[in-house]
C-alpha cells in the first residue's frame, strides 16, 4: 500500500473533487514533493516528514456522468492549479470494473496498492483477478512474440529485394 501522510489539504481536495463531479471512487496514485522523487504505486519512495506539493489521483466517475473524461480532467485540474498541482486520470467506473474482471495489470495495481480516498459506495469492485493477471501477461507475451515474428518476416522480405538491387520494392515493403 502506498504510504502517505493524511493532510487537511488532501481532505479538502477530495471534498472539492467529489462535489464538482459525480465521482464514485478516488484513488491516490502518487505524491510529489518539492525536492524528492514522486512516491507512487509504481515506484515507492519514502518522503518522511516532507509535505506534499502535488498529487496524482485516479477518479472513477459514476455511471450516467454526462461530461467526457477529458473535460472533467481539464476542468478539475484547472480549478485546483493555484492551490496545489493535481494530476488526474479520469475513467468511468464501469470501464475500470471491466479491467479488473479481465485482470488488467494497472487496475489490479490500483486496487491492491493505492489508498482509496473517497468511496461513494455505488459500485462494488470485484476482487482483483490475480489468476487472470497471469493469463493476461501470457497473452501479452504471445502477442509480442507474434509481432516480433511478423517484423522478422517483413525485414527478411526487404533483404531479399535489397539483395536483388530492387531498392524501390524494398522501401515499399
Amino acid at each position: 500500500m502506498l504510504q502517505y501522510q493524511p493532510s487537511p489539504a488532501l481532505d479538502q481536495l477530495v471534498k472539492t473533487l467529489h462535489q464538482a463531479v459525480a465521482i464514485d471512487k478516488i484513488y491516490l496514485l502518487g505524491i510529489a514533493t518539492e525536492s524528492l522523487p514522486v512516491n507512487s504505486i509504481f515506484r515507492s519512495f519514502h518522503h518522511g516528514e516532507e509535505s506534499a506539493s502535488g498529487y496524482f489521483l485516479l477518479l472513477l466517475t459514476r455511471p450516467g456522468e454526462k461530461k467526457s473524461d477529458d473535460v472533467i480532467q481539464d476542468m478539475l485540474e484547472q480549478r485546483n492549479r493555484f492551490r496545489m498541482p493535481v494530476h488526474l486520470i479520469v475513467h468511468p467506473v464501469k470501464a475500470f470494473y471491466q479491467w479488473l474482471e479481465a485482470g488488467h495489470a494497472f487496475a489490479i495495481r490500483v486496487v491492491s496498492k493505492a489508498p482509496l480516498l473517497y468511496n461513494a459506495g455505488i459500485t462494488n469492485l470485484p476482487v482483483p483477478g490475480y489468476d487472470r493477471l497471469q493469463e493476461h501477461l501470457v497473452k501479452l507475451e504471445t502477442q509480442a512474440q507474434k509481432g516480433y515474428d511478423r517484423s522478422a518476416a517483413f525485414l527478411s522480405g526487404a533483404r531479399q529485394f535489397i539483395a536483388k538491387e530492387q531498392y524501390s520494392l524494398a522501401a515499399f515493403l
